[in-house]
């Protein structure tokens, strides 16, 4: 996906982390790296990125650079 900000075009990029939950929506479901979860529902949105959570070291080099907004929600 691309935007123009101030003029300028970057590329934006969604990133999930593998073992995550945050519900049913189809954005949400097309997250998700599980294929159980993903199954009778589609087309899945394209455009994501998929890391296994807690790998810091991917999600270093999706990022290098590049400007970041990251929401984080606490399993319950």
């Amino acid at each position: 996906m691309s935007r123009f900000t101030d003029g300028h075009l970057f590329q934006a990029i969604i990133v999930s982390c593998c073992g995550c939950f945050n519900g049913r929506t189809l954005g949400v479901i097309s997250m998700s790296c599980d294929n159980e979860a993903t199954r009778g529902f589609g087309p899945l949105l394209p455009g994501h990125v998929k890391v296994d959570f807690g790998d810091a070291d991917a999600l270093e080099r999706i990022f290098k650079g590049s400007a970041l907004c990251c929401i984080l929600i606490p399993s319950h």
